[in-house]
């Protein structure tokens, strides 16, 4: 685990117990070359982000705001 990712561990950790989420790009990491482990074990892995952000935008709880 990098030494970002234990520096946030437990802020994320909090987050997380107050119902956040923290998805990871499985194409993303493919296409840079990172592996799983190299991240917290509070995060989850989705096959692909677009399609859940997507999927998420159509149950109508969600929308995607772009800045």
């Amino acid at each position: 685990m990098k030494k970002y990712a234990v520096e946030y561990a437990p802020l994320i950790a909090a987050l997380k117990s107050r119902g956040v989420r923290f998805e990871i790009c499985e194409i993303t990491l493919k296409n840079r070359k990172l592996n799983k482990e190299q991240f917290i074990l509070d995060a989850d892995f989705t096959p692909s982000g677009v399609v859940r952000i997507a999927d998420l935008q159509f149950q109508d709880k969600y929308a995607y705001i772009k800045p």
